[in-house]
């Protein structure tokens, strides 16, 4: 256990995943208290912020367009400069920005190190970055920060790089780790296999879910040591969440230390109990630029119960998927909005993921006559990355179905606007 450790701390990551939980909370407590009074100096927090953070209202996705830059500067707490800005993948029909001071950037990069180092990521690690890069995405140019505070190699190869250049650079330079794209994973895993050369042993994924088989495939296929995520996190509220070695699937340690993860339930009353499915609600005590406090990021969670295997006393919680009206197709974003617009604005219509051969689908369902080639290309005019990951192979080319009636809800009648039905 880390806790037992701390005679001998390998790396100063370490220093803050071997806190117990008392110390833990007691940290997080002063972090809070300090960002609460930051975050005052910026007019949208300054009425809000009374009471305890539990009864503090949420910060939604509106919020962050219509109070952020460019629109307004009424999140911030100072002036933007000495800044990097981002803008989200995209969950809604207007872009946010997120903005981070050079020291909050710094420190957004030091948890990235931190997320990358838990699972087993090394100095001596040789790794090929293929995150999506350009366009104001942040996932590419986090990882490389992040693998500089791990002291990794980085090959920053990025999302566009041919597969054959990948293949071609690992043996020679002894790349012994890929990240990126979950799907992108798989294609260059199998295109490993096939090939019978340069083998790897470390696997980071991002974005989207690595299912058990594809998993299961890979470990036996490539000899993986180390399958892991990359950290969960979003770009408008930063780091949230990372993996350690006893953590599979969706499971993931809390960021103790820098974000306060909270769960609510749809009456947004707080769930505190193990196994309860709710919402996940994220407080960054290092964005200090435009905080982030008690936000939505629109996915569903719950408690793991129970102390980790590894020590740290950081709470876990497992990943259960969206709880907005958005589905992530490989890379991309893709809202119920989207879909409607490609649609020309008729709102009876479900949109269903899938997963067949292993590949995410995405299935529209309509009710009455549309054209399913003006629909498709209006949707993949809107959402490019869709189309680039269409064209690369990573995803199914998108359906239209007619159906006679589409599912609804039993007890409401209301209509079924997105199904998951790859989990």
């Amino acid at each position: 256990m880390l806790r037992a450790m701390s005679s001998r701390v390998e790396h100063p990551f370490d220093q803050l995943d071997g806190l117990s939980a008392d110390q833990l909370g007691a940290l997080e407590s002063t972090r809070l208290r300090q960002l609460l009074q930051r975050a005052r100096r910026a007019s949208f927090f300054r009425e809000r912020l009374s009471g305890q953070l539990e009864e503090l209202p949420f910060l939604t996705r509106q919020d962050l367009v219509e109070h952020g830059p460019p629109r307004s500067r009424a999140l911030l707490t100072g002036p933007l400069e000495r800044a990097v800005v981002f803008q989200s993948g995209g969950t809604t029909g207007k872009p946010k920005y997120s903005l981070y001071s050079h020291a909050d950037y710094r420190r957004l990069s030091r948890s990235t190190g931190r997320t990358l180092w838990a699972p087993g990521l090394r100095p001596q690690d040789r790794c090929a970055n293929m995150f999506a890069v350009g366009e104001l995405y942040a996932s590419f140019l986090t990882i490389h920060r992040g693998l500089e505070e791990v002291g990794a190699t980085s090959f920053p190869f990025t999302f566009h790089a041919p597969r054959e250049q990948v293949l071609a650079c690992l043996e020679p330079f002894s790349i012994n780790v890929v990240m990126g794209l979950a799907t992108q994973m798989v294609a260059l895993g199998e295109a490993l296999m096939a090939s019978g050369r340069a083998r790897i042993n470390k696997l980071f994924y991002a974005a989207e879910h690595l299912f058990p088989e594809d998993r299961q495939k890979l470990v036996e296929g490539l000899g993986l040591e180390v399958v892991a995520t990359a950290g969960y996190g979003a770009v408008d509220v930063g780091m949230i969440g990372y993996q350690c070695p006893s953590c599979q699937g969706g499971v993931h340690h809390a960021l103790g230390g820098v974000v306060i993860v909270e769960l609510v339930d749809e009456e947004d009353r707080p769930i505190r109990e193990p196994g309860v499915t709710g919402h996940l609600v994220v407080t960054n005590l290092e964005r200090l630029l435009m905080p982030v406090i008690r936000y939505r990021v629109g996915d569903l969670g719950r408690w793991v119960a129970g102390e980790c295997p590894c020590g740290r006393a950081s709470r876990r919680f497992e990943l259960l998927g969206r709880g907005d009206d958005v589905l992530r197709i490989g890379y991309e974003n893709v809202t119920w909005e989207d879909v409607r617009t490609a649609l020309g604005g008729v709102a009876s219509f479900t949109m269903i993921k899938r997963r067949p051969e292993g590949r995410d689908l995405l299935l529209i369902q309509v009710e009455q006559p549309v054209s399913e080639e003006q629909v498709v290309a209006l949707l993949l005019q809107r959402k490019p990355n869709l189309a680039e990951h269409v064209r690369q192979g990573y995803t199914h080319p998108v359906r239209v179905e007619r159906v006679e009636r589409l599912e609804r809800r039993a007890h409401s009648g209301k209509l079924r606007r997105v199904r998951d039905e790859s989990l």
